[in-house]
């Protein structure tokens, strides 16, 4: 008898259905220079701002945030603002990059210069994105651990974490860094619209986060 391929059936219709408008889905933090100094920008992208352009995949959905939270930073812009840390115009922003035919999107601060930041706790704050928390279960890219009696996030199986350096700059016996030690960590952030979002906070100062398997992590298995 021969088999029958039946359709698999889509973690992903069910999830966009029960959004709203006002639901907050991302957020960023980053640097900019400011006549001379410097000023953080945080960048909101609720289900609005997204919700009208074509998606079938999570690798749609994920480049398509990353996209429109980039077009809604530089409008937040003024003339005053650089992208570049004046002199020698040091980067400071960090890169999405993607590659459709692997299914896969890299997030890095590579290529970010970290001496232009105050402190390594400033660069930390100011070079990182937050999801919500459900979206990164749903799609395999947070799982979580238990570590010095803490339960904390770490890179589920679609989403592959590598050293950003050759070595950690912060103690990792510390136990104020324990929470975060896997460059991720579960944060509440509260929405324009005022309401609170179980969320995951994906940090750049030692890790680049790759989010893979984008195509297949949309169906059920």
């Amino acid at each position: 008898m021969s088999s029958i391929a039946l359709p698999h059936e889509s973690l992903w219709i069910p999830y966009l259905k029960g959004l709203k408008d006002t639901d907050l889905l991302m957020r960023s933090s980053r640097e900019v220079q400011n006549d001379s100094n410097h000023k953080g920008v945080l960048t909101d992208v609720t289900y609005k701002d997204i919700k009208d352009t074509p998606m079938t995949t999570a690798y749609d959905f994920l480049k398509i945030l990353f996209d429109r939270e980039d077009e809604l930073f530089l409008n937040s812009l003024t003339q005053n603002d650089s992208l570049v840390w004046n002199p020698g115009k040091k980067q400071v922003q960090w890169d999405s990059i993607y590659n459709e035919e692997e299914g896969t999107i890299k997030v890095t601060s590579e290529e970010v210069d970290d001496s232009v930041f105050s402190s390594r706790l400033n660069f930390k704050f100011h070079c990182h994105f937050v999801l919500r928390k459900d979206m990164c279960d749903l799609f395999g890219w947070t799982k979580y651990t238990k570590y010095q009696s803490t339960i904390i996030a770490k890179h589920g199986p679609n989403l592959v974490m590598r050293k950003r350096d050759n070595a950690f700059f912060e103690d990792r016996t510390d136990s104020q860094h324990y929470g975060y030690r896997y460059g991720l960590l579960e944060a509440v952030v509260q929405g324009k619209d005022g309401a609170y979002v179980d969320s995951i906070a994906f940090y750049l100062d030692e890790f680049t986060h790759t989010f893979t398997n984008l195509k297949e992590c949309t169906y059920k298995n």
